[in-house]
Formats: structure tokens, C-alpha cells, sequence
């Protein structure tokens, strides 16, 4: 709980607002963020392959993702296709997805990254999980995988 005085209200996740006394609140606020990070190594099979690379959000839920080789953004929503895996050899490919908790039935959240080689099988990392607190929680996923 946060008690707070003489303010102008702009809180986007307030879901209860009392009146205590004269220019005092009571904020209540039953949504929160919460962070879940990893890392990883992929082991290329060949640096001349093309290499795809998506995100698969689980348990019902639903979100978005963005894709990074090194701090060059590949990829928003999307697969992400780096056309030889000598493209990202050595640097960290990040994903980002952001979960916003739509169950009420169950508040896991979940993530796999999938990496598919052109000519070879596709490895699955994760999937990665976490439970909300609460309904209607965000989980925001970093999952950092070194490319060897």
C-alpha cells in the first residue's frame, strides 16, 4: 500500500482509491510487473546456414517479443531470418517478450525460442516459465543466447 498527499492522480494499474481524510489517498494496487531473465549458448552448426530464429508464447497467453543480434533489432513479432549464421557467430541474440496475463483460469506464463538451421534439426530452448502473482500480472521475459 502506498499512502500518498497533495498529488494529481496518474496511476495506469490503480485499481482501489480511498478517501482517508482531506488530501489523503489510499492507493491500492493489485497489477504488477515482473522480470524473468536467462541466458543460454547455441552452437552453430554451420556458419554459412541460414538461421531462423522465433518465439513461441505458451499457456494460453498472449504478448509480443522483440529480437536483438547484438543491439541491432532483427525482428518485432516476427521470425527473425539471419541469412548466415555467420551473421551473429560470437555476439548474444536477446529476446524480449512481454506478457500480459489474460487467464483467470491460471496465471503461468511461458516462452520457447526456437532456432532452426537451414538443412538441420531446429532446438528448442526453454520453454521458460513463470507464474504471475497475480491475474492480470506482466511478465516481461529477457532471454540472452550467446551464438558459439
Amino acid at each position: 500500500m502506498i499512502f500518498v498527499s497533495d498529488f494529481t492522480l496518474s496511476f495506469q494499474h490503480a485499481i482501489f482509491i480511498k478517501n482517508l481524510s482531506d488530501n489523503n489517498f489510499l492507493i491500492q494496487c493489485f497489477m504488477a510487473t515482473i522480470y524473468h531473465d536467462a541466458q543460454e549458448i547455441y552452437t552453430l552448426k554451420s556458419e554459412l546456414n541460414a538461421l531462423t530464429i522465433s518465439v513461441e508464447i505458451g499457456d494460453g497467453q498472449s504478448g509480443g517479443y522483440f529480437i536483438f543480434n547484438d543491439t541491432k533489432l532483427v525482428s518485432t513479432n516476427t521470425p527473425s531470418e539471419i541469412y548466415k549464421g555467420a551473421d551473429c557467430f560470437g555476439n548474444w541474440i536477446t529476446v524480449v517478450a512481454v506478457i500480459k496475463d489474460k487467464l483467470t483460469e491460471t496465471n503461468w506464463t511461458s516462452i520457447s525460442i526456437i532456432f532452426k538451421e537451414q538443412g538441420e534439426k531446429m532446438l528448442v530452448l526453454g520453454p521458460y516459465n513463470r507464474e504471475a502473482d497475480r491475474n492480470f500480472d506482466t511478465i516481461v521475459y529477457t532471454i540472452k543466447i550467446k551464438v558459439n
